[in-house]
């Protein structure tokens, strides 16, 4: 029984077509209390989720993006969601600690994408910290200080997110 809900925001890609879907995850508890779950209500949240839902059923075919505890990461692969279509959005400083960072790799391998969020730096600097990630995101108001660097040296494999953009 899942007993909680399951938000979802769209994202869309520059030509406003549908890239998918981001998933919010939030207990019953915390929704009476208010705030956000802390991370193990959060994995068993996402769990229960996992069992009640189809994947398709939340985001179609498109893509799902969750953002995960780095804590939690580990219970992803657990999940009986399609990997191709999960995208784990992780903190940009998650993948400074090892264990993590080993962790997020061996789920890309296994088929998820994965997505950093409040990303910095140029994608050389990305790529070398962690070249299994697909996505950095961050927020409309830092995408100034970026841009100009992104689209010099950008990389095929490594697409820029856009978040908090409230118009087109």
């Amino acid at each position: 029984m899942f007993d909680g809900i399951v938000g979802r925001q769209p994202i869309f890609t520059r030509s406003l077509d549908l890239f998918g879907y981001e998933l919010c995850f939030r207990s019953a508890e915390t929704l009476r209390h208010g705030g956000r779950d802390d991370d193990g209500r959060w994995t068993d949240t996402a769990h229960q989720a996992n069992a009640a839902y189809q994947l398709h059923d939340l985001v179609g075919n498109s893509r799902a993006l969750i953002r995960v505890p780095p804590s939690a990461l580990a219970t992803c692969g657990e999940w009986t969601w399609p990997k191709s279509q999960a995208v784990l959005a992780l903190p940009m400083d998650a993948v400074r600690d090892r264990a993590v960072d080993s962790l997020a790799e061996r789920l890309a391998a296994e088929g998820f994408m994965i997505a950093l969020r409040n990303a910095s730096g140029d994608p050389a600097s990305l790529r070398s910290l962690a070249d299994y990630v697909s996505i950095c995101s961050l927020d409309a108001g830092g995408m100034m200080a970026l841009q100009q660097d992104w689209r010099r040296r950008n990389d095929p494999g490594l697409h820029l997110m856009i978040g908090k953009l409230e118009t087109p």
